[in-house]
């Protein structure tokens, strides 16, 4: 699950992951005025199973992290938050020589860095060459455990300064 349009659309990966489902928020931030905004997207072409996504700040860019493929492949929606418009950009980055079975997916805010979950309790952190260009990624050779407090990393998002972590 992942906020956008400032805190006025949710997206939620299906629970078989093989769409991306847009809401709508009459109140910002607040899930119990959601409603389905008859927005799908299905990014089964590149990955069959979606188990994370993550939605640029501006609304222009959805990545898809997928469990069977173990990659994170790169969208451009033409209208901003609108996951109809979203056509896959022909980027990839495969992820599995750090993470197998892995969900979330998270950004740094300058499009700089993201850092990827696994189910074994493992936080990885991938450089990028050319901000937003999945493509450009590399692994970073730095990673962070979180099982002393939690076997498994579902998701994680980062405070607008970075100092904070926080992880489901």
């Amino acid at each position: 699950m992942i906020y956008g349009d400032n805190g006025n659309k949710l997206y939620v990966v299906g629970s078989i992951g093989d769409f991306v489902i847009q809401y709508d928020l009459s109140t910002a931030w607040d899930v119990s005025t959601a409603s389905y905004s008859g927005n799908l997207f299905s990014p089964q072409t590149q990955a069959a199973s979606s188990s994370g996504i993550f939605v640029k700040e501006d609304g222009t860019k959805l990545y898809v992290r997928d469990i069977t493929t173990d990659a994170v492949y790169q969208y451009t929606m033409s209208t901003p938050y609108d996951i109809s418009t979203a056509s896959y950009d022909s980027k990839s980055l495969s992820v599995s020589g750090q993470s197998s079975n892995g969900y979330g997916i998270t950004f740094s805010v300058d499009g700089l860095r993201f850092y990827i979950t696994d189910v074994n309790g493992n936080i990885y952190q991938y450089d990028l060459s050319t901000a937003w260009d999945i493509s450009t990624g590399a692994y970073s050779s730095i990673f962070f455990s979180v099982t002393s407090q939690e076997s498994t990393a579902l998701g994680l998002e980062f405070s607008n300064s970075g100092q904070k972590m926080y992880i489901v």
